[in-house]
Parts: C-alpha cells; sequence; structure tokens
C-alpha cells in the first residue's frame, strides 16, 4: 500500500505543477494546501501568489491571497480584475498596473521583451477598465471621462496595441461618431495588416471576430469580408466566422436592393445572388452549432431568424443550396479520382 507523500518534500516547481493539476481539477481545498506550503517556502513568488489568488478567489476568500504580500505580485490583481466586478474589479486592475509601473522604474535589468510584455499588460488592463465602463458601469456619471482617459493611458504605455484603436472604436460608436470610429479602426488594422501568421502585433482570433464585429456596425463591410476571408485560413469550423459571413453578404443584399429601389431599376438579381451567398453560410453556422458545444443563444436566434427570412423571400433557396452543393460534391469527386490517376501512373512510371 503506498503511502501519502510528504508535501515538506515538494520543491516550489512540484509545488505549483500540483497546484495547477489541481485547479483544472476543480479541487481547490487541497490546492490551498499547496498554496499555502508553497508561500511558506517562497512568499514573493509572483506564480505562488496568483495561484494563491486563483484558489482563494475560487473558494470564496480573495481578501486573503490579497493579503499575502500585497504589494508582491501583480499578476494576481489582474487575475482578481477579471474574476470581480464593477468597482472591485478597477480597483484590482488599478493595484496591478501600479506594480507592473514600479516594476518597470525599479527593474533596470529587464529586457526589451519583458518591457514590451509588461507594457502591453497595462495597455489590457486599461482596455478591461474601459469596457467595464462600457456596460456595467456605463450609467456611472464620469463614465465617458474614464473611458477616454484609460484609452490615453493606455496607448502612452504601449501604443502598438491594437486593441487600445478597436476599443476607442466601441467608444466611439457608443457616441455616434461613426467617422471617428472608422479612423480608429482602420489605425488599430494598420499595426498588424500584412503580417505573417504568429506576430505578437496580431490581435487574437477572437479579438478579430469582434473587430469584424465594429466594421459591420460601421458599414464598412468589404472590410469585414477581408478580415473574415483570413480569419477562415486560421479556423473554418467557427460558429461565429459563418455567422457573420451570412450576416455581411445579408446586408450586402440589402443594401442592393435599396439601392435599385431607390433607381427605380430594381430586377433582384444582385440580392438574389448575395442571399444564396448569406444562406450558404448560414446553413454552415447551423451545422457546426448542430454538432453542440455552442452556446451563445444571441448568435443562433439572429443565425435562424436570417436563414428563415432569406427563404421566406426566396422558397426555392433550399433546391438552389442543394443542387450547389451537388456539383462541387461532384467536382471534388473528379478531383480526387484525377489525383489517384495520377498517383497511379507516377507509380507506373517509377516501376
Amino acid at each position: 500500500m503506498k503511502g501519502k507523500k510528504d508535501i515538506s518534500k515538494y520543491s516550489i516547481k512540484d509545488l505549483l505543477s500540483k497546484i495547477s493539476e489541481l485547479v483544472s481539477e476543480d479541487n481547490f481545498p487541497v490546492a490551498d494546501k499547496f498554496t499555502t506550503k508553497a508561500l511558506s517556502i517562497d512568499p514573493l513568488n509572483p506564480q505562488v501568489l496568483l495561484q494563491a489568488a486563483i484558489v482563494k478567489f475560487e473558494l470564496g476568500e480573495p481578501e486573503p491571497a490579497i493579503n499575502v504580500e500585497p504589494d508582491v505580485g501583480y499578476e494576481k490583481y489582474l487575475y482578481l480584475g477579471q474574476m470581480s466586478v464593477e468597482h472591485e474589479s478597477i480597483k484590482n486592475y488599478e493595484k496591478g498596473i501600479l506594480l507592473i509601473t514600479a516594476l518597470l522604474e525599479n527593474t533596470p535589468n529587464l529586457t526589451e521583451s519583458e518591457q514590451l510584455d509588461l507594457k502591453r499588460k497595462i495597455s489590457e488592463a486599461y482596455i478591461s477598465m474601459t469596457e467595464i465602463y462600457l456596460s456595467d458601469l456605463c450609467f456611472e456619471a464620469d463614465a465617458e471621462l474614464r473611458c477616454e482617459n484609460y484609452l490615453k493611458l493606455g496607448e502612452l504605455a504601449d501604443p502598438t496595441c491594437a486593441e487600445i484603436y478597436q476599443t476607442l472604436a466601441s467608444v466611439r460608436m457608443s457616441q455616434n461618431r461613426v467617422d471617428e470610429a472608422k479612423e480608429a479602426l482602420n489605425k488599430s488594422i494598420s499595426i498588424w495588416k500584412g503580417l505573417e501568421t504568429g506576430n505578437p502585433l496580431i490581435p487574437s482570433y477572437e479579438n478579430r471576430l469582434s473587430l469584424t464585429r465594429l466594421l459591420i456596425e460601421c458599414d464598412l463591410l468589404e472590410d469585414a469580408l477581408v478580415l473574415l476571408e483570413s480569419l477562415q485560413k486560421e479556423d473554418d469550423m467557427s460558429v461565429d466566422l459563418f455567422y457573420l459571413y451570412g450576416f455581411v453578404y445579408y446586408l450586402q443584399g440589402e443594401k442592393s436592393a435599396s439601392i435599385e429601389a431607390g433607381n427605380n431599376n430594381f430586377d433582384d438579381e444582385d440580392r438574389h445572388e448575395l442571399w444564396i451567398e448569406s444562406a450558404e453560410c448560414l446553413q454552415k453556422a447551423l451545422k457546426i452549432i448542430s454538432f453542440g458545444h455552442y452556446y451563445d443563444q444571441g448568435v443562433i436566434d439572429h443565425t435562424h431568424q436570417l436563414f428563415q427570412e432569406i427563404v421566406s423571400v426566396y422558397p426555392n433557396i433550399k433546391k438552389e443550396l442543394k443542387k450547389q452543393n451537388d456539383i462541387i460534391d461532384s467536382a471534388e469527386i473528379v478531383d480526387e479520382a484525377w489525383e489517384t490517376d495520377s498517383d497511379s501512373d507516377v507509380m507506373m512510371d517509377t516501376a
């Protein structure tokens, strides 16, 4: 029979690994024992302090984690900023920024990469604070002023952070300053446009999906399509990707019909073609949704709504899509047969 391992024999590295394992298993009471031991060995270790904050928060006791070396470990404050709400969240982010700033000022041996990483964290914290005042605290009297100030400070910390200008666009849209929102979006995209995949200046996939939504809101539909095409190369099984594709084509079709009607020259051909594209994309989104594990009910409902509206205008569109898919399937079979024949010819030549 195996005896229990003596926790006192674990190194900090071992303890952190064990804590991460226990956290992933949602075993927070046992993880708490390991974080207590780790803190007794190295109370100033930032990773230990972060894990302690995570564990205590999950146990409903965030304050004890903060009280352990309150002026060390910005990571725990950024984590608590994410997990808490409203003014409590703002307070945690502010403390995290304060500690990062002190680290930058008082650590002369930081590499350029480390400095840039810390400055990016400051910028991202200000973005998170702005988003809180755009949502949960939007009715505060000074909400608009705080958004402006946070974004200026975020830009000052890291002017290469594309998300700063993307968030600025959200603020400008909330102020109905559409032209300025478009300028902010163009500036955001200019930072990473043309860079190779994996470059740290390129925002995350999810962030670029949010950017697509803003482009749509600003009626920059062609720009939205270009961005969606690049996102599709990275992940072609995303519900949001095909939902947004479908939405853009739907809006383009709607706009085309409106223009033609205004010119008294409405023949419906352009809208029909665009709405076929829209229906195909929406159908793909619904298919991926049917696999499960997608829970944004707003997107699901809107996808169904758009598809049904297209079908109500063009009742035969389902048959058209089926015919189109049959043609594609036939073409793929021909391609596969050609490739097989080519491979056989190569083998015969080799023989």
